[in-house]
């Protein structure tokens, strides 16, 4: 979620992988490292932890992004008619991103009914249609039928 949050916010500078093995590139035999873990932890080996869930994530976000040809994501919040503070929005040229942390409808300022909604779960990766509705001023974008974590993409048709 925070990688999703951090992307979709506009992070431009980078965003890394916190698996303490992968940024201590922790081996095994390896002398000990003076600074230790997390303080008091012992990291894993970094062949490990490359295998851990956060770095398929990673990986996909880069996939995904590349895939899309997205360069450049501008936070979009403003787009948001609820749940300003759980969910995330950014502008992917044309294309709008939203990052919903659970199944929810979406409410959307302005008419969003040009786009084709897609839902992405995190977790498998596959993706669904969504319904979109105008209702006057407000765009609702239905549920996904996932289960955690999601991307809704908005696409122009």
């Amino acid at each position: 979620a925070a990688m999703w949050k951090s992307l979709l916010a506009g992070a431009c500078a980078g965003i890394t992988y916190g698996a303490p093995g992968v940024w201590n590139w922790l081996k095994p035999n390896m002398p000990k490292n003076p600074m230790g873990g997390e303080g008091f932890l012992e990291g894993v080996p970094c062949q490990r932890a490359i295998l851990l869930p956060g770095a398929n994530d990673f990986s996909f976000a880069k996939r995904f992004l590349e895939e899309n040809g997205y360069t450049l994501l501008t936070g979009a919040q403003e787009v948001l008619a609820k749940y300003e503070t759980e969910v995330r929005a950014a502008h992917a040229g044309e294309d709008l991103i939203l990052f919903v942390p659970t199944n929810a409808p979406l409410f959307l300022h302005g008419d969003w009914s040009a786009y084709k909604a897609t839902a992405i779960d995190l977790e498998t990766h596959e993706s669904t249609g969504v319904d979109i509705f105008q209702e006057g001023d407000v765009t609702r974008i239905g549920m996904h039928p996932f289960y955690a974590d999601a991307l809704i993409l908005l696409k122009r048709r």
